[in-house]
């Protein structure tokens, strides 16, 4: 791709019919460029850039996808060198409408306009060739968890013994294993446990590595691990029976190390915006997943993981007391063009405070092994991408060299 660029303006050029890049400093955004299409400015004054989620339809064009806090992809339709674009409102503008149109941005800002002949990202702004890659990873581990199923058993067998001592902890194991049965008997829940207690008793028992078993298994460390940093860390004392005697300092200690401040004071997400019933694992859209193989839309259906996927709204800045602060994980995650589906996971730091507790033997391996089952669960129900996930599980570790790690 061919970039080009100047101390003020230079013009785009048109590559092979299908690319056209236009990159500019913004010293004189006012009066230097027109728009291609007023589209732009109503969307981006109605819907600031902070928002990754956002779409419009041109004149010219079919689709224009904010991908970026600087970048605007056009897809779909015709460009040339005589079609100016203005770059003013691609911006992270963040303020009242006068300062956006006035195009008050700093002087070294730089925006980028990328035409396409054909969309790289998918109706959920997500590069879709890595939305793909993620979602079959995800699917391949569900389907053939036997390299890891031994760390996963050895939890859910620690996490069997929890649930018998419950009975000697008073309201509180009445609670916790209702707790449990709620939680993970919710409707439209990835691997949804409808049996209540003696269900749960079964599958922390069982050793076998089928699909279901393994994510009701993964499902059921989560939400031991949420159960903890919500309510047993606020009380410890009073869950030191239930807990065999977990201690407050070793209960705060996993808290920290997993879900640390720094990441998840200012998250930069929405709440949950809808849900949908899908057949297929992963975090594709439904136009990506008809153009895959008949092979690969088969290897991403299991008929027993049928549940609901929320869809939620990243931003790269929140409004905290009335000014705008930047989302570190998302600002990182948007320059790496990597798949953003609900930011940095709580869930994953769920699994991982809730395995800590049960198996304070964990080594690497384990850790490894931890990860890509915390991707299988929630990649594959559809919850949060890889690097959502990875960056709470083993920060070090990036989804390529993960897959890497299993050739």
């Amino acid at each position: 791709m061919l970039r080009c660029s100047g101390n003020n303006t230079s013009k785009g050029m048109l590559i092979s019919g299908e690319t056209l890049v236009h990159k500019h400093r913004s010293n004189d955004l006012t009066n230097k460029l027109k728009s291609v299409s007023n589209s732009i400015e109503k969307l981006l004054i109605s819907h600031p850039v902070d928002v990754k989620h956002s779409r419009v339809l041109l004149n010219n064009y079919k689709e224009a996808f904010i991908v970026s806090p600087h970048t605007v992809e056009f897809c779909g339709g015709t460009a040339n060198n005589k079609t100016p674009v203005d770059a003013k409102y691609i911006y992270d503008f963040y303020g009242d409408v006068s300062n956006r149109k006035a195009g008050k941005v700093p002087a070294d800002s730089a925006h980028t306009a990328e035409f396409y002949g054909k969309a790289r990202h998918d109706t959920y702004f997500n590069d879709i060739e890595k939305a793909k890659s993620e979602s079959l990873y995800a699917a391949k581990i569900i389907r053939n968890p036997k390299e890891i199923i031994n760390v996963i058993n050895h939890i859910s067998n620690s996490l069997h013994g929890i649930l018998a001592n419950s009975k000697n902890a008073g309201d509180i194991g009445v609670k916790f294993n209702e707790y449990l049965t709620r939680v993970t008997g919710r409707n439209g829940q990835f691997g949804k446990i409808s049996g209540g207690i003696e269900e749960i008793n079964r599958i922390l028992s069982d050793k076998n590595s089928l699909p279901l078993s393994f994510i009701q298994k993964v499902l059921l460390i989560k939400t031991f691990g949420a159960y903890v940093i919500d309510i047993a860390s606020i009380s410890p004392e009073e869950h030191s029976i239930l807990l065999k005697g977990v201690t407050s300092e070793k209960i705060t200690a996993a808290i920290e190390k997993y879900k640390p401040e720094a990441l998840f004071s200012i998250r930069g997400r929405s709440a949950i915006i809808s849900e949908e019933v899908r057949e297929d694992i992963g975090i594709l859209d439904k136009n990506t997943y008809k153009t895959l193989s008949d092979a690969e839309r088969h290897f991403l259906k299991i008929d027993e993981l049928v549940r609901k996927r929320p869809l939620f709204r990243t931003f790269i800045n929140e409004v905290k007391n009335g000014g705008k602060v930047k989302s570190p994980f998302i600002n990182r995650t948007f320059d790496a063009d990597n798949p953003l589906i609900a930011s940095i996971s709580g869930s994953a730091a769920c699994i991982m405070v809730g395995a800590t507790l049960l198996y304070p033997g964990l080594n690497n391996d384990d850790k490894l092994s931890l990860s890509k089952a915390a991707i299988a669960f929630l990649v594959g129900g559809g919850y949060h991408s890889a690097t959502e996930v990875l960056n709470v599980t083993y920060p070090e570790l990036s989804f390529n060299k993960l897959v890497r790690s299993d050739e």
